[in-house]
């Protein structure tokens, strides 16, 4: 399962701008990216052994150069630069929390550093990373959202609309924030050849991902609306921060810092396996410089 899709601050945002109604906007997207999932399980089904994933779909359908232009200017700079982003807010997570005379960016080299190493390993290493940061992120924001939502914080409650817009209209707008928030389930394309059974796991995997992401950012907002003020929400640099610290005091502020952590884990994860297997892919079909078409993990392990 791609956790990468997980965006504590776009799910504060989008919560703090209209409320708890922000879940139709969730679900609406969530809909809508459940068809693009059951589009990319068609074409994994017709082209198994894809090397360049969403590249070798768009190369066959619009040839080369809107091919190039797409994946390169559209999503491979696109998904680099959203994930700098996300690494900036674990950073300032951790400078937030632990009190140490060392620049915040520190925080986030370190971690990009190790998640690099491991994903030399290949695959198998990318796929253990990933199911345990699954584990531990998702049993966390289900465990904090429920604390929130049956108002079991140590913190106080506060009283507020679950509403702040009057038409629906401005609730259909917020799609665009709330897109944000499961995109990246296309990221198992490229590796979707080394899964048993692809026809069916992978499609499966992506649906019931979409599904339970949707699900427990639902619950999330369900506890944002009993303990953290939808403008301070909305406001705030760091809102699961903002919301752990109001649910459980120093100790709730310590477990988001933690599951910022996770997140950013899962975000960097993806991008160096996902990208590094598209860009792979891209150079076997002569779209990139042929050095590309090494398999990372040939780093250590020479003589394969």
């Amino acid at each position: 399962m791609n956790v990468r899709k997980i965006r504590p601050t776009s799910l504060g945002q989008g919560a703090g701008s209209i409320g708890v109604v922000f879940i139709g906007a969730m679900v609406i997207a969530c809909l809508l990216n459940m068809t693009t999932v059951a589009s990319l399980s068609e074409l994994n089904a017709l082209m198994p052994n894809t090397t360049g994933g969403l590249a070798q779909y768009t190369l066959a359908c619009l040839g080369p150069f809107p091919t190039l232009i797409s994946m390169v200017g559209g999503y491979l700079i696109c998904n680099i630069m959203s994930s700098g982003v996300e690494a900036s807010i674990f950073s300032y997570a951790m400078a937030s929390t632990i009190h140490l005379p060392i620049p915040s960016i520190l925080y986030t080299l370190v971690m990009t550093i190790v998640v690099m190493i491991a994903n030399l390993y290949g695959v198998d290493m990318f796929a253990k990373i990933q199911d345990l940061v699954a584990f531990l992120l998702v049993g966390s924001m289900l465990i904090m959202g429920i604390i929130g939502m049956f108002g079991l914080g140590t913190g106080a409650m506060v009283q507020q609309p679950y509403s702040m817009v009057s038409s629906w209209k401005e609730v259909v707008s917020m799609v665009a924030v709330a897109f944000w928030l499961f995109i990246g389930a296309e990221y198992v394309i490229p590796v979707s050849k080394n899964v048993k059974n692809a026809k069916r796991n992978v499609p499966l995997g992506m649906m019931i991902g979409l599904a339970l992401i949707c699900l427990i950012q639902s619950i999330m907002v369900l506890g944002f609306h009993n303990y953290t003020p939808w403008g301070e929400l909305e406001a705030s640099a760091a809102p699961h921060l903002l919301y752990g610290e109001n649910l459980l005091g120093s100790a709730g502020k310590i477990w988001m810092t933690f599951v910022a952590a996770l997140a950013v884990v899962s975000t960097q994860n993806s991008t160096v396996n996902g990208l590094a297997g598209i860009c792979q892919g891209m150079a076997k079909m002569n779209m990139m410089q042929e050095s590309l078409q090494r398999p990372i993990n040939t780093v250590f392990h020479s003589s394969e």
